[in-house]
């Protein structure tokens, strides 16, 4: 549910509208109550509010712009706020009941209770005032998002006055709350959340309505922030309970809380969904409606009539004029005005229908106004204790409404609001009654009124009671204004103009006859019609009643859609309106498939689509659009007689009812698969929510299916039901539903009707279900609950009943079973029932009880023996001696179990059993015989002697091996407790108690108690130690035990005996002896298991560090006994690694290398001081690991030295002691090379490697596998440690061991590679050069056998290959000869189509290169590359470049074929065809410009050259123009352009072509300048200057970069804008020509200069002449200040003040007809030059407007010249504001006087249609003026009323001024100079427009206003303002002819008048005549609208009179309208 509560058809109502109480009132208040406590009591502070203000403020200063900061800087007090909304509110003018306005009215309203709130909580909050602080700009934030986010504010807002609607109810107690410390703390809590939550919001929604997207909704509010109310809901709650705690009201219940919760529940809605319902459909009035009211309701409320109903026929407005009166009460501003409280009963909400319903929902919101009311509480309680009895409704519902009269007592005004009376349901009787008791309400309560509204009743009103009938006059109106807004709003009307839609609203309107439903049915029929004609035409023959328009709109549905038809029958006949997701729930769910077809696409989209003309879905909720139209469906529908479906309507009703149970049932059984255990009470509400929630269809399905099914066919009289099998397969077997659908009943129904359903519903299940069915049995579980709370006789039968199955199903123990029982014996004891059958189900009955209570309680438990008691008397009742003779013995042995063998209880049972055993004879079984023989020998025998001991154990063996553990249990124990208690010490008893103790030991483990077991064991334990004197001697007993204590795995118990033991060998000293050593290894065993358990588990730290220590205990035991023996065991060796690995794991080195001392040194003695090298024979690799260990902890311990002694020991000793190939070789070295290389010990490691590469060698030879591998690692390690003498050594040996006479081994080849590294590093070239040869020879000879891999053969070649160019500085000869062996084998090995072979290919071809004897090789070698080329294009370094840059394969090729080609003279030829291929590539790959296109364009060229013919030379030169032009069209890189244009002209020079590169530069020039004169478009970039300029300066080296450039841009931008411009418009033609033409003057190019300007005339002349006698002075003068201007930037307004200036002049010095043609010429110039559209022209075209009327100048003599200048400027006047109107200049631009001057120019010219769009200018742009005043802006107004009123828009202007009116009332009272003023023009616009009627009520309210609120005014303003209205009112009743109401009503008022005012000079009988004297006609002038002399709106000073008054701010004032003490 949203934010906003709603409860039973209500909407929680205001008390008294705005409440906000001084600060100072506050603590008056605290303090009082402060003083009653203790003066012990010390005041406390809560610190609540501290982080909530920090945190909000942390998010302000984070998340808010600068501007916002300012706002909530500058707002500091909640006078502060209400000052701003107050001009807020005067800036944007909303009209009454505007969303807007509701805005304002909730935002005060709120503001207004927070004030409050705040102020409550203040004594004993810190940082309240911060709070607030930070509150106040938050709502001012929120407020200043205005009209662009009015849906936002108005959810905000609504919610947020919900909220403070609670807190009005909260602060009535804010005595009583500060005096309550949780209730301090919850209020405390309560303010936090609103204060974050208002916080918030205005961060949030700040942020969103100025980020990029600035579409903002309130979609999202309740997800976001509904956690903050939810919060704040919680703690009002606590808060309320807390009040009602610590109220006097413990003489109603001891449970106030619990009371008061059980009283919600009751008065609340039990359906989930129906809060959610009211919450979307709650009525919402539009702007400007309801208003006709207001009066009727200001009267009402000073009537003596407590009861009003207000009638009116379907459609009429009656539920919209409810919620209005309901807002209006709610957010009123006076605090004497009635708080309200509403309920609205709804036709389709059955929950809301009936009159009980009425008086819980009223009740429900009176509650949260009497907290702590006793008496209120009292008769509430006694009402829902009622309503849980027998009781009739009529009976309950008295109840409730007495109740309400206690409620009533003490409120001072209390309106109750009653919507749709007509739905009452039940009897004739029902409205009357309900009727009768509201009256009776207000009959005993002056302060309570009530407005009820119904239809037309056809029933007698009570007494006194004042009915008002909503007639279609009073309705037009509003009827219009919604016509109105839909034809706007709505397609195809929106598209009509504004007087079409009027007459169509008109029409509409004339023919409504009063009836919205009608008016908005038939603008839904118009939607076909697209021509105004064809719409009227529509409209005179549409239907004129309602149901006829709802008989059309039927007809628009398509009846014949299975779908359309279902749906339409589920919302028609469900008891509520449904969900979308419900009926998505219903249409998948298919009975006839039973199955459930899964729908996709839009499901909201397709009810629309079916029933769209029908329902309205809001907030998911599927409703009629009107509540008439359900009814007129309802009505067809009961008209269909059969189930034929052939008549006009395609349903019954009831098969709509049967259609809805099936799919309702079917749903929960193919949906719904969670179930539950059958349950004996109702589920509780958090379960039902779970499955609620979790299943859409199940709670309706639950709460509607039997009402469904009692209104279906399957129904029939009689209570007899004709099931369908479509009924029998959809009804599921579902315990979940059957419980749901019993607590349902039981909460939603009353009693009896819960009771009735539930019975139908069990009959129904034994119908279609197994009588073993789950589901039935709940049914009727909960049956039988129900009709045991009504007490009913058949509850007997139906426990019992319920009993027998519930035993059959769940078995006997189930607590349903006993549930039921229980239920049944209840139920008999009530009843008193004593027949036959009856008494033999109690017996039944009791010995169940008995048997179930035995196995849960004991036998000797209070209720056994109730219930024993009972079956005893039972039986004696009936006279079954022996029976009851049985049952007392069992009585008895109870009675002895639970009150002892003396006991009085006992007593009496033992009297009963003497009585009746002489009549019992029965034989017993071996078990009974064994038992005997036991308890004989219990008996007889003392607990020691051996044969009770056999017995006990034998009769437990017995028992046991029967399963009967309870009695093994019960005699073991006993026996055990005997012995032990047994104070004996001889060695039998011992022994005894031993035996008896380990055999119950192992008895308690076999049954899963072992820890009751080792407890038992360790207690025996504990009892041998005591006996110190025997101890010694007890060796067999203790072995027995410890031997049991190990095999159970005790360790804890094991290692305390075995430490024990052990303590008293080391005190006798005997710790050397075999059996003290035998203990010693058990205890370390126990010790060491005990250890490695306790990692896998959860042994706690301390246990586990006991277990060490006694291991060390231990260990040091061992170590010490064994120091003279070089023998240690391997458990000593296990024993110290565990030590030492705990001592490791923490850390604790010093005491791990100890441990590990204490065993080495018995097995290697001095292993750390020394290196010692011995041979190990015993557990060799468990003393290495030790050792290791040792070494590593001296390591982490930083002994370094010891470690580094340690590791040598062992590394040479394991060397010593095993073969070499041994795997603790491997491990032993990796530990030990590790250790050296960590710490940095190279030297060691290397020495380690040495050692051990020799103990190979010498093991297993120089060329084993294994001494490789250890070469390798050595060599590698040396080579990391840059020990490249190691290194060399170690691959030399691994070279030098296989090596064959001219070839290597392969597993040599990488040791061979590293030596060649190594000799180069040491530059050791020759020898390098031996091993590469060497390598060189296994790759020609082996390559393909030892399968090289190619990257790595290419590596050795190309190091050779380096070697032998760089170092060795070898022959080219020699290189040669090794590129071609290595192209050679390439091709041997690979192939020569292989890519190895390729690169040899190119690399032999490379190296021929270099030497002139191999070129031709060098070209035989490209060529053959070339045919393989494609396949290999990888790229390759281009060596012929400075840059690095990578080239194709191909591409290097052909270019270093084309050099070797151009060298010699025959080959030229074929040189120059590569060079043009690689050129075009070039080109196409680069473009022109790119400096690789260059470059081989000049080996082009040169190959060209070396031809040395005509041809060539003139080729070459071609070639160079074409790419001169090539980069001149197509390059746009600047840098490009310049580089490539230097490159170009360098290349010219060098080939000795400098004429022909002067002659390319010329035609570049000429391009450029030929193509800015023609007026095509340049298709090349201007940017190609840059090549001109660049190349142009390369071939002179003469002239400057910038010379050139400065001369050709010049050259260039000259004639653009000359000949560019020529034949364009005239302004941009005579702009460029006037550059040219001052260009040319600062060139003094006078003959160009004279052209120019020649022709400049012409033009402007032809332009400009306005006739043949045109003072050619005024045109010179004129083109002269457009030349001078026209080249400036704001040429256009420069232009224009220069000639105003000039014709102002011109006019001063009498010129009149030469300014009068300047004037023309700059009129037309205006117009043709894109208008008077800037601010600066506008002022100065109005200022010309000004001259030419001759204001503030000499006016022309001559009258002809001076009309003509008249018009002239009333042209330019209204061509200025045309196209103000036009581009939206907007006149806020002006300087306010100026716009000021102008509205008195326009008034003065009755231009009224430009001023009302001047003044309509200002009005708009009201609310961005921040700095006009209020003043201001209700002045400029008022004029725009006057101004609209004087263009004939009559209704415009009275609603903007009645809209003033209502503000400024608003927010500076009815009394305000200017709101008198604007009331009195508004009754003068009525006047003038012949509304006499409302005129007479304005004056009306006014005066009562006077009467009843004038205490703000002195008697002499109050007297002087009823004379000045009394005086209009007789006017308007003169033109009116009559009065408007009761002649009564108007004398009352004037009687009231007078006496108030009788003795004030200004009101006097002399001047204003008593009303019976006034006549109905003769009315004079006064009253009547003049137009205003001056249409200023600026106010001077002596206007403006005393100040406003701030009426916002009086909320500040008033105290709340309930306290504490109205309560008690």
């Amino acid at each position: 549910m949203s934010a906003e509560v709603v409860q039973n058809g209500h909407v929680g109502a205001s008390a008294n509208g705005l409440t906000v109480k001084k600060k100072s009132q506050v603590q008056v208040t605290v303090t009082s109550v402060t003083d009653s406590k203790s003066s012990s009591t010390s005041y406390r502070k809560l610190t609540t509010l501290r982080e909530t203000t920090h945190k909000v403020s942390t998010k302000f200063v984070t998340q808010l712009d600068s501007s916002a900061r300012v706002i909530l800087e500058n707002t500091t007090t909640v006078d502060d706020v209400l000052d701003s909304i107050a001009a807020e509110r005067l800036r944007y003018m909303p009209q009454d009941g505007s969303m807007l306005d509701r805005v304002f009215k909730w935002a005060v309203h709120f503001i207004g209770q927070m004030n409050l709130l705040s102020q409550a909580v203040d004594p004993f909050v810190v940082y309240s005032d911060e709070a607030a602080q930070l509150m106040w700009g938050s709502c001012l934030l929120l407020v200043q998002n205005g009209p662009d986010h009015i849906s936002l504010l108005a959810n905000i807002f609504g919610t947020l006055h919900n909220v403070a609607l609670e807190v009005s109810h909260l602060m009535r107690h804010s005595e009583l709350l500060g005096s309550i410390p949780e209730a301090q703390d919850e209020i405390a809590g309560a303010y936090a959340d609103l204060v974050e939550l208002t916080c918030a919001v205005s961060v949030y929604y700040y942020q969103k309505a100025r980020g990029f997207s600035k579409v903002v909704d309130a979609s999202e509010f309740d997800l976001r922030f509904g956690h903050y109310i939810r919060s704040f809901h919680t703690h009002r709650i606590s808060i309320t309970e807390l009040v009602w705690s610590s109220s006097d009201v413990f003489e109603i219940t001891s449970d106030p809380v619990a009371t008061i919760r059980e009283i919600r529940t009751f008065l609340s809605f039990q359906d989930r969904a129906i809060p959610l319902i009211l919450s979307a459909r709650r009525p919402c009035h539009a702007e400007s409606t309801c208003d006709w009211f207001a009066g009727h309701l200001t009267s009402f409320k000073t009537r003596k009539n407590g009861l009003i109903v207000v009638t009116g026929g379907p459609g009429s407005g009656k539920s919209v004029l409810s919620q209005w009166i309901v807002d209006q009460l709610q957010v009123s501003v006076d605090p004497n005005d009635y708080d309200v409280i509403a309920y609205r009963i709804h036709d389709d909400i059955s929950s809301t229908k009936s009159a009980l319903d009425v008086v819980r929902g009223l009740l429900l919101q009176l509650l949260d106004r009497r907290i702590g009311d006793r008496e209120f509480l009292g008769a509430l309680s006694k009402a829902v204790k009622l309503s849980s009895s027998n009781a009739a409704v009529n009976e309950v519902e008295d109840s409730l409404w007495a109740a309400f009269h206690i409620g009533a007592k003490s409120v001072r005004k209390l309106m109750l609001v009653v919507d749709g009376v007509n739905h009452i349901t039940g009897d004739s009787h029902a409205v009357p009654r309900l009727l009768q008791q509201l009256h009776s309400l207000v009959s005993h309560h002056s302060s309570v009124k009530v407005v009820a509204l119904s239809r037309p009743l056809h029933c007698s009103l009570p007494q006194r009671t004042f009915q008002f009938s909503i007639e279609p006059s009073h309705v037009s109106g509003d009827i219009r204004t919604i016509v109105r807004s839909i034809l706007k709003s709505t397609l195809p009307f929106n598209g009509l103009k504004s007087n079409d839609r009027e007459q169509i609203a008109d029409t509409i309107v004339d023919k409504a006859n009063g009836s919205f439903i009608w008016a908005q049915s038939i603008i839904g029929q118009l939607n076909q019609s697209r021509t105004l004609v064809d719409i009227l035409s529509v409209l005179q023959t549409v239907p004129t009643s309602v149901n006829d328009t709802f008989e059309h709109t039927l007809s628009t549905v398509n009846l014949r859609d299975t779908e359309t038809r279902s749906m339409l029958a589920w919302i028609l006949a469900a008891p509520r309106p449904l969900f979308v997701e419900e009926i998505h729930r219903l249409l998948e769910t298919d009975t006839k498939k039973l199955a459930i077809l899964h729908r996709v696409g839009d499901i909201q989209h397709d009810i629309l689509h079916a029933l769209g003309p029908l329902v309205t879905i809001d907030k998911k909720v599927v409703s009629f659009k009107y509540p008439t139209l359900r009814q007129h469906i309802l009505s067809i529908s009961s008209s269909v007689a059969d189930f034929k479906n052939t008549g006009k309507f395609p349903f019954h009703l009831r098969e709509a009812h049967y259609d809805l149970v099936n799919r309702c049932l079917a749903y929960v059984k193919f949906c719904v698969h969670d179930d539950v255990e059958v349950s004996s009470v109702p589920m509780n509400l958090l379960a039902q929510t779970h499955f609620f929630e979790k299943y859409e269809l199940l709670e309706y399905a639950a709460r509607y299916w039997t009402t469904h099914f009692l209104s279906s066919p399957m129904a029939e009289a009689n209570e007899t039901y004709k099931l369908t099998s479509a009924f029998k397969q959809c009804l599921p077997d579902s315990v979940l539903f059957a419980l749901l659908e019993g607590t349902c009943h039981r909460k939603h129904y009353t009693l009896q009707h819960a009771r009735e359903l539930q019975t139908m519903a069990v009959k129904i299940r034994r119908l279609v279900l197994a009588e073993t069915s789950l589901s039935l049995l709940q049914s009727l579980v909960l049956e039988v609950r129900v009709s045991h709370e009504l007490g009913l006789d058949r509850v007997v039968d139906c426990s019992y009943e319920a009993w027998k199955l519930s035993n059959s199903i769940l078995g006997f123990f189930s607590s349903v079973t006993k549930a039921t029982a229980e239920l049944y014996m209840k139920s008999v004891q009530k009843h008193e029932i004593k027949s036959e059958l009856v008494v033999r189900r109690r017996e039944e009955m009791l010995q169940y009880l008995i048997t179930v209570t035995k196995e849960e309680h004991g036998a000797s438990h209070e209720l056994t023996i109730r219930y024993t008691k009972m079956l005893v008397q039972l039986y004696i009742d009936i006279k079954e001696t022996e029976s009851a003779c049985k049952v007392c013995k069992e009585l008895y042995e109870m009675s002895v179990g639970r009150y002892g063998q003396f006991s009085t209880e006992t007593a009496e049972i033992t009297t009963i059993l003497f009585e009746q055993l002489q009549h019992l004879s029965k034989s017993e079984v071996v078990v009974e015989i064994m038992h005997t023989k036991y308890e004989y020998t219990v008996r007889n025998l003392e607990i020691t002697d051996k044969r009770r001991i056999d017995s006990t154990l034998s009769i437990i063996t017995v028992y046991e091996q029967r399963g009967d553990i309870s009695k093994c249990d019960s005699i073991f124990f006993d026996l055990w407790q005997g012995l032990s208690t047994v104070e004996e010490t001889s060695e039998t008893v011992l022994q005894m108690k031993v035996n008896v103790t380990l055999a119950y030991s192992e008895y308690l483990v076999r049954h899963s108690r072992k820890e009751e077991a080792e407890s038992i064991v360790s207690g025996l334990w504990t009892s041998i130690e005591r006996r110190d004197s025997h101890f010694s001697q007890q060796t067999t007993v203790i072995e027995k035990i410890t031997s049991h204590v190990k095999q159970m795995k005790w360790y804890s118990l094991a290692q305390s005996a075995l430490k024990s033991i052990w303590s008293r060998h080391k005190s006798s000293s005997e710790t050397s002896s075999t059996t003290a050593m035998a203990i010693v290894t058990s205890l370390s065993e126990v010790v060491q298991e005990a250890v490695s358990t306790s990692t896998t588990t959860t042994t706690t730290a301390t246990t586990k560090e006991e277990q060490l220590n006694v291991l060390r205990e231990v260990f040091e035991s061992v170590t010490s006994s064994t120091t003279t023996s070089k023998e240690v065991s391997v458990s000593t060796i296990q024993m110290a690694e565990t030590i030492s690995t705990v001592h490791v794991e923490q850390k604790q080195w010093s005491e791990a290398i100890q441990v590990y001392k204490r065993v080495l040194q018995q097995v290697w003695s001095g292993i750390e001081t020394h290196q010692t090298v011995v041979k190990l024979t015993k557990n060799v690799e468990q003393t290495v690991k030790l050792a290791l260990g040792l070494a590593r902890c001296y390591f982490k311990d930083l002994q370094i030295e010891k470690a580094a002694v340690v590791y040598g020991s062992i590394f040479y000793s394991v060397i010593a002691s095993v073969k070499i190939d041994h795997e603790l070789v491997r491990t032993t070295t990796s530990s030990v090379i590790e250790f050296y290389e960590t710490t940095y010990q190279f030297s060691n490691a290397l020495s380690v490697y040495r050692d051990l590469c020799s103990a190979h060698q010498a093991q297993l030879g120089k060329a084993h596998k294994l001494t490789i591998q250890i070469l390798y690692s050595w060599g590698d390690f040396a080579t990391r440690c840059h020990h490249h003498e190691e290194a060399e050594k170690a691959y030399y040996e691994i070279f030098s061991s296989s090596s064959r006479k001219n070839e290597l081994h392969v597993d040599t080849i990488r040791a061979a590679r590293a030596v060649c590294v190594l000799y180069e590093k040491k530059q050791k070239w020759k020898e390098a050069q031996e091993v590469y040869a060497l390598l060189w020879t296994t790759f020609i000879k082996c390559g393909k056998e030892y399968k090289l891999e190619s990257e790595f053969v290419e590596e050795i070649y190309s190091s050779y290959l380096s070697l032998l160019e760089t170092k060795t500085k070898s022959d080219i000869t020699i290189i040669h000869d090794l590129a071609s062996s290595y192209r050679e084998t390439c091709i041997a090995i690979y192939g020569e189509s292989h890519e190895m072979t390729y690169k040899a290919t190119i690399r032999l071809a490379e190296i021929s290169r270099r030497s002139e004897k191999y070129h031709e090789e060098s070209i035989t070698m490209y060529e053959s590359a070339l045919k393989h080329s494609e396949k290999y294009s990888k790229t390759m370094s281009s060596k012929e470049t400075t840059q690095t840059t990578t080239t194709s394969t191909i591409s290097i090729i052909k270019k270093h074929l084309a050099q070797l080609y151009s060298s010699k003279t025959e080959t030229v030829s074929r040189a120059v065809s590569l060079y043009q291929e690689e050129f075009k590539s070039c080109i196409s790959e680069h473009g022109y410009s790119s400096h690789i296109t260059l470059t081989s364009l000049k080996g082009l060229v040169t190959s060209y050259k070396r031809q040395n013919t005509s041809k060539a030379t003139a080729e070459a030169i071609k070639i160079l123009q074409s790419s001169a032009i090539g980069i001149y069209e197509t390059e746009t890189d600047t840098q490009k352009l310049h580089e490539s244009a230097r490159t170009l002209a360098q290349t010219y020079l060098e080939l000795g072509y400098k004429e022909e590169a002067y002659s390319v530069s010329k035609t570049l020039r000429h391009r450029l300048i030929y193509e800015s004169k023609t007026t095509q478009k340049v298709t090349i970039s201007r940017k190609v200057i840059v090549f001109a300029v660049a190349f142009e300066e390369a071939v002179s080296q003469s002239r400057s970069y910038a010379s050139i450039m400065a001369d050709l841009a010049a050259e260039i931008h000259l004639y653009e804008s000359f000949y560019g411009a020529a034949e364009k418009e005239f302004s941009q033609s005579f702009t460029c020509g006037a550059r040219l033409l001052i260009f040319q003057r600062n060139k003094n190019w006078v003959e160009e200069t004279k052209k120019t300007e020649a022709e400049l005339f012409r033009q402007f002349s032809t332009y400009f002449s306005l006739s043949e006698h045109t003072n050619k002075t005024s045109l010179r003068e004129f083109f002269h200040i457009c030349v001078f201007d026209v080249v400036k930037g704001d040429h256009h307004a420069s232009i224009v003040v220069k000639t105003i200036g000039l014709v102002y002049k011109w006019l001063q010095e009498g010129e009149f007809q030469s300014a009068y043609e300047l004037s023309l010429m700059l009129h037309k110039f205006i117009r043709r030059t894109d208008d008077l559209r800037s601010q600066i022209d506008f002022k100065e075209g109005f200022k010309l407007c000004k001259y030419l009327g001759g204001l503030g100048v000499n006016k022309a003599p001559d009258t002809k010249l001076q009309k003509s200048m008249l018009e002239l400027s009333k042209t330019i006047l209204q061509e200025i504001l045309y196209v103000n109107r036009a581009t939206g200049v907007r006149f806020t631009d002006m300087n306010v006087n100026e716009t000021n001057e102008l509205a008195i120019l326009l008034g003065e010219q009755k231009n009224f249609e430009d001023l009302e769009f001047v003044l309509a200018d200002l009005w708009s742009s009201r609310i961005v003026q921040k700095t006009w005043s209020s003043d201001t802006i209700i002045s400029i107004g008022r004029r725009l009323v006057e101004a609209r009123f004087s263009c004939g828009r009559t209704e415009q202007a009275i609603r903007l001024c009645s809209d003033l009116c209502y503000n400024i009332k608003r927010v500076w009272g009815s009394f305000d100079r200017i709101a008198l003023e604007l009331t009195e023009l508004l009754s003068e616009l009525y006047t003038a427009s012949g509304n006499y009627r409302a005129a007479m009520a304005l004056h009306e309210t006014v005066l009562r206003q006077v009467i009843h609120e004038g205490r703000d005014i002195s008697s002499a303003e109050a007297a002087s303002t009823s004379a000045r209205h009394a005086q209009l009112l007789k006017r308007s009743y003169q033109r009116l002819g009559g009065w408007d109401k009761e002649a009564q009503v108007y004398k009352d008022l004037y009687s009231e008048a007078h006496k108030r005012h009788g003795s004030e000079k200004s009101w006097s009988h002399k001047s204003l005549e008593h009303v019976d004297k006034w006549q109905a006609t003769g009315a004079d002038e006064l009253g009547v609208w003049r137009p205003p002399v001056n249409y200023g709106f600026l106010i001077t000073s002596t206007s403006e009179g005393k100040k406003h008054q701030n009426q916002l701010r009086k909320i500040s004032s008033h105290a709340p309208l309930l306290h504490l003490s109205d309560v008690n």
